[in-house]
């Protein structure tokens, strides 16, 4: 959205085609709109499967294709060689893709855009990365492109949430992140009133009552918080909001702060209790720390989202034990377990391939078969996959029992809501079918912990520590 409302500040014109909310085709919206390009943009995972799809229904009305995103920005020559993309945005996507038609439309050199990957007489051409743009410099997202309320979520008690960026890049050095190849450690944010503007601009055109901040790491300096929290409360802004933070970042009376401006969660990403994994992974955090930041939120009125990941390379059952265990001592709302995903970029990308730990995927349809938050596909760990498996599924449990609290009952609002916008946009027999899917997700959680009791014992997964 980002990039189509910067494309529209010129002569050029974008629109948005979401196939997650969208009851009609493809076909028939390039046969109504009649567009001249297409664009897409995917992370490394199932997503990869659509691209494929969507790039093949291009082709079929001779449409070029443009795809940006991380996987394509980190497999730019792999992605390329698909015979179904025509350029890569690698990057940051605005400038890039403007600078593309801009040429194309001029018939200029492609060699002159920076940041663009395309075949040149059957040769793959990299040019030079972009410099990274001051994010002031970039409109305020313009969400009239799409339809705000089929976006809404629920969290807490905010039954119509939406989720907007106020900066770019992390400076963190976590060796699982493909923040370093990406973003180049580099941290960038946008100004504190236009961060203020958005949010009231949504509250005038959809009533939104939450606000998520999905930045990587939501500020560098306390300076800018403060004045963000300013601004919220100069503008009597009433909405209540969250962001990612480090458990190192801020004091208690930073949390109070917070909170007087409307921040009512905080998650923080912990990844580990294993402090022999947190060196490993080089996330610069201290356990004791942790457990003083939640005790914090909670004595203030916080809730907070505790994110762990397991599965890494050659992760132990102690390393596992000593997650699981210092993750019940933590007094948080939710837990947010997934599993470590090989990204290309990373350090323990690079790892596990010079330790014959992982084979690199030759395609896209390779890359999505493999890649998923829900499924141990490749176990690089000393321990099984089932264990891995009923580990997650606990944690995941204990949210489902959380979720239906009176205090969340606008996160189960917003899961129902989905139900509905299913409906909606799908149509009822495929969004019965969906409701099956999700339905056999949940008995698959609970049955994982049913009937593994010695895995349930081996890790101590019986009920959660007060």
């Amino acid at each position: 959205m980002a990039i189509a409302t910067y494309i529209n500040t010129s002569k050029h014109k974008c629109t948005i085609f979401d196939r997650n909310v969208e009851k009609i085709s493809l076909q028939k919206e390039i046969e109504r709109i009649k567009p001249d390009i297409i664009g897409i943009s995917a992370f490394t995972g199932k997503m990869l499967r659509d691209v494929l799809k969507v790039s093949q229904i291009a082709k079929e009305y001779n449409l070029p294709v443009i795809l940006g995103g991380v996987h394509a920005s980190l497999l730019p020559n792999q992605t390329i060689k698909s015979g179904l993309i025509d350029y890569i945005v690698v990057g940051e996507g605005e400038a890039t893709t403007m600078n593309l038609l801009d040429t194309l439309e001029s018939k200029s050199s492609l060699y002159t855009v920076d940041g663009l990957v395309f075949i040149d007489n059957g040769k793959v051409i990299v040019n030079k990365e972009r410099k990274f743009i001051d994010l002031s410099e970039y409109p305020i997202t313009d969400w009239t492109l799409v339809k705000g309320e089929k976006y809404f979520q629920g969290m807490g008690n905010s039954k119509r949430l939406l989720r907007i960026y106020t900066s770019k890049g992390c400076p963190g050095n976590c060796t699982f992140c493909y923040n370093q190849s990406f973003h180049k450690r580099t941290w960038r944010g946008r100004s504190p009133q236009q961060i203020i503007d958005e949010v009231k601009m949504l509250i005038k055109l959809y009533d939104v009552d939450g606000i998520g901040f999905i930045d990587e790491l939501w500020s560098m300096s306390k300076e800018r918080v403060y004045e963000i929290c300013d601004l919220f409360i100069q503008n009597n802004i009433k909405v209540t909001w969250y962001f990612n933070a480090r458990v190192d970042q801020y004091s208690k009376e930073d949390l109070k702060i917070l909170y007087n401006a409307g921040c009512r969660w905080l998650l923080f990403g912990i990844e580990s209790g294993s402090k022999e994994i947190l060196k490993k992974i080089k996330k610069g955090i201290r356990l004791e720390n942790i457990l003083q930041m939640f005790q914090y939120c909670k004595e203030i009125g916080i809730s907070t989202i505790a994110s762990f990941m397991i599965g890494f390379p050659n992760e132990t059952e102690q390393d596992l034990k000593d997650t699981v265990d210092f993750a019940l001592k933590l007094n948080t709302t939710y837990y947010d377990f997934t599993r470590f995903m090989c990204y290309p970029g990373t350090e323990l990308y690079q790892y596990a391939l010079d330790n014959g730990l992982f084979k690199e995927p030759e395609t896209m349809l390779e890359w999505a078969k493999i890649s998923s938050w829900d499924r141990i596909y490749i176990n690089m760990t000393k321990v099984t996959k089932k264990e891995l498996s009923v580990i997650n599924n606990y944690f995941a449990s204990l949210n489902i029992i959380n979720m239906t609290k009176k205090e969340q009952k606008g996160t189960m609002f917003g899961y129902i809501r989905n139900l509905f916008k299913q409906i909606s946009n799908k149509g009822l027999i495929k969004s019965f079918a969906s409701s099956i899917i999700t339905l056999s997700e949940v008995i698959y959680i609970f049955s994982s912990i049913l009937f593994h009791p010695r895995i349930r014992a081996k890790y101590s997964l019986y009920k959660k520590s007060k």
